[in-house]
């Protein structure tokens, strides 16, 4: 079921210009959503941004009564750049957790908030991919997918690879 792995993570991508880059790990079910910000941020933004993310994801998982079993964030600066790294379990995301997540970072980063533009995309188009996002998280929780897999946005395309994991 590698294609709708794939569909999901171009999907994503495509809806949220503000997503850098995406992992699946198939063995633990974990997506992880890596986001830029275009300046190092400071250790005290760091914090706050982390506790701002892993605060409104919780208590959004809370209001809708759902369990989370992995829900991590983090971030490391390179250079002038800082990336933002939010992993999740697929069984209790939801796309509206997803739009949440930009959301917040939006709100918090501003223009710092590295998004590529979005070509003329109408909000008929936005329904649709968020739609498409909901059922294909829905179909993930239950395929037994065994490919580790990358996405992220070039140009303005999307490429997703099959990452291999050596096991030692």
């Amino acid at each position: 079921m590698v294609e709708g792995s794939v569909e999901l993570l171009t999907a994503i991508l495509v809806r949220y210009p503000e997503v850098a880059t995406i992992n699946f790990a198939p063995d633990r079910q974990v997506l992880e959503f890596n986001f830029i910000a275009s300046r190092a941020l400071s250790r005290a933004e760091k914090s706050a941004l982390k506790g701002r993310l892993a605060e409104s994801i919780e208590v959004f998982n809370l209001l809708e009564e759902r369990q989370v079993r992995i829900k991590r964030v983090d971030h490391r600066s390179y250079g002038n750049l800082t990336i933002i790294r939010v992993q999740r379990d697929v069984e209790s995301l939801v796309q509206e957790e997803i739009a949440l997540m930009v959301e917040v970072l939006r709100h918090f980063l501003g223009e710092d908030l590295v998004a590529e533009t979005n070509e003329a995309i109408y909000e008929e188009e936005l329904i649709l991919r968020e739609r498409l996002i909901k059922h294909m998280l829905d179909g993930m929780r239950y395929m037994a997918e065994e490919k580790h897999l990358f996405a992220f946005r070039e140009g303005g395309r999307v490429l997703v690879f099959n990452k291999q994991v050596e096991r030692l």
